[in-house]
């Protein structure tokens, strides 16, 4: 049934074209050093974080104590305004109410911000460079306060200091809600052009002399690796330790099933470059505070470094599919190509498959019916699931993106709505396989329809998602390959490598939510059910599954019905050949 030497040319191919497209691996460009030295006083930004603990040690969401941070915020921020030199023209600080939903209540949240003008203007006038940090904590947690003090000191000091671009301050609310502040502030700065956005998260988290953290994931399948590398470049200049980038297949993961909680991933949906310079890893966890005056130094200086890198550049490259390879580039085209090229085995599988069974006069018929009732089940199960998400028995959304970790808690009404998406679906599976028992089912057409939808969902993965390939494409080569086993037990093989890329993808998730494996395989499942990781990647999982099991099966049958050879004990046949080797001499 399977064409092994088309399977075997194309493979050929697809690696000669990969090491091709390696070949245009590039290095990182020089990053330009800022125009004045970046030195702000770590003494400073203690003692704003002192008096925003003071404040309001937790800032829940649209509380009051994050109502009194906000307003301490616009009082320092109006005294910078006061202080800035005449040549920049008159700074403005401002705020916006906005409302979101979080665990099926509205909580009103509220940004302030404060705009430093740049001495370019008119016609020449460049985009806005956006520095932000995120103001609330999750309710009852006595988070770190850093990063807000840390936003007003650096207002503070570059309301005193020239920049060619205009600099606005954000200390954005309700980041732990989806992160609802960021997403509300950057289209509704009017009259604006944002040209990056530098995200501070906890730098008081980060142990003295510890390493500073760059997160450039979004959630759309791209990241700002550009920029990632210019913040790495400014930790070392300010004197810090960059901390080790993700490896590849942690990238790939990443890029194919978002996961991230900074504030830069709203303004890469926007298509705005932007990273979030943190304490930590790109978690959700708020850690002991242990930075001294320092360390603090170091993330004020890495930020300022890196604003006046990007003020000295006429164009700042945007977000893309790009990933790091051993400290050097993969630019987004021949990331697509890379990917075209791994699925390409099997479209030729396919298409000689299909063809092969037309030259056969076979029909394609009883085939397509026969996947048609299988696809019909899972799909049917999926919907259920979102529909009981829509309906309350699963952990809702953060103002329509996936919630924190500590907002899906494992619930009981949550595992009997997954139990009756499972029962559903194996319900559903009884009542099609009766349907598919009355057909006149050709095993060669039944491959030739379950490897073409294999084919065509590989190619809607990648007209649509095409990181989704990441975690698709092993099942779809392992069900190719399944059709040349001579033995049952690898087909078992076979299925166990099919899951190898969602095991690492909840290991790696796993390690960002700080949480163990079965729950993470929950976290992924129930926010997948609930829609916020869109419909079409889960829709197009779902079938290329379906279909790639329905070719294993037909194996499996296959196997079954071929007489097995005895083969004879392993010590036998070493025993006999030695006597064979002892008689011919």
């Amino acid at each position: 049934m399977l064409n092994v030497r088309v399977y075997r040319i194309a493979w050929i191919l697809a690696i000669v074209g990969i090491l091709l497209v390696l070949l245009t691996l590039k290095s990182p460009g020089v990053v330009p050093s800022p125009a004045v030295p970046p030195a702000i006083n770590g003494v400073a930004i203690v003692n704003a974080t002192a008096t925003v603990d003071a404040l309001a040690p937790t800032r829940a969401p649209g509380s009051a104590g994050d109502q009194a941070v906000a307003a301490w915020v616009q009082q320092q921020f109006l005294a910078s305004s006061g202080s800035q030199s005449s040549v920049t023209g008159a700074a403005r600080v401002g705020e916006q109410d906005f409302a979101a939903r979080w665990q099926g209540r509205l909580i009103h949240g509220t940004n302030v911000y404060l705009s430093l003008p740049g001495t370019l203007t008119g016609a020449s006038q460049l985009p806005a460079i956006v520095i932000a940090a995120p103001r609330d904590a999750p309710p009852g947690v006595a988070a770190d306060a850093s990063a807000t003090g840390m936003l007003v000191a650096l207002a503070q000091l570059s309301a005193n200091t020239t920049h060619q671009r205009s600099l606005i301050f954000v200390s954005a609310d309700a980041s732990t809600v989806g992160n609802a502040g960021m997403r509300w502030f950057l289209p509704k700065v009017h009259g604006v052009k944002v040209g990056a956005v530098i995200n501070i998260d906890a730098p008081d988290e980060s142990p003295p002399a510890g390493a500073v953290w760059v997160w450039p994931a979004g959630r759309d399948n791209r990241q700002a690796l550009d920029l990632e590398q210019m913040a790495r470049t400014a930790i070392t200049r300010a004197g810090g330790t960059a901390a080790p980038q993700p490896g590849v297949v942690t990238q790939l993961l990443r890029l194919a099933v978002p996961q991230t909680f900074g504030d830069q991933a709203p303004a890469i949906a926007e298509g705005v470059p932007a990273v979030t310079v943190a304490g930590r890893p790109d978690t959700p966890v708020y850690g002991p505070s242990s930075a001294g005056a320092s360390q603090l130094a170091v993330f004020g200086n890495t930020v300022l470094g890196l604003a006046g890198s990007l003020d000295g550049m006429t164009a700042i490259p945007g977000p893309s599919a790009a990933v790091f390879v051993v400290g050097r580039q993969l630019d987004a085209v021949a990331m697509m190509i890379i990917l075209f090229l791994v699925i390409m085995p099997v479209l030729a599988v396919a298409i000689d498959t299909g063809l092969r069974l037309r030259r056969a006069h076979i029909g394609w018929r009883p085939g397509l019916t026969a996947l048609g009732w299988r696809v019909l089940p899972w799909l049917v199960a999926a919907g259920t699931g979102m529909a009981l998400a829509r309906a309350g028995l699963m952990p809702g959304m953060s103002a329509g993106e996936v919630p924190q970790p500590g907002d899906a808690p494992v619930l009981v009404r949550s595992l009997v709505a997954l139990a009756t998406v499972v029962v559903v679906g194996l319900v559903m599976s009884i009542w099609s396989a009766s349907h598919i028992a009355r057909l006149t089912l050709i095993p060669a057409s039944d491959v030739a329809a379950s490897l073409g939808g294999l084919g065509v969902m590989l190619v809607a993965a990648f007209a649509f998602r095409p990181f989704m390939i990441v975690m698709v494409v092993v099942a779809a080569h392992a069900a190719v390959l399944a059709l040349t086993a001579s033995r049952r037990w690898q087909l078992g093989i076979a299925t166990v490598i099919a899951v190898v890329p969602a095991v690492l993808l909840c290991w790696s998730v796993a390690d960002q939510l700080h949480r163990g494996f079965a729950y993470t395989a929950w976290y992924l499942l129930v926010t997948t059910l609930q829609g916020g990781r869109g419909a079409i990647g889960p829709v197009v999982a779902i079938v290329l599954v379906i279909c790639a099991g329905s070719v294993v099966t037909v194996a499996d049958r296959r196997l079954r019905n071929v007489p097995q050879i005895p083969r004879p004990p392993v010590w036998d046949v070493v025993t006999t050949r030695a006597r064979d080797v002892w008689a011919d001499r």
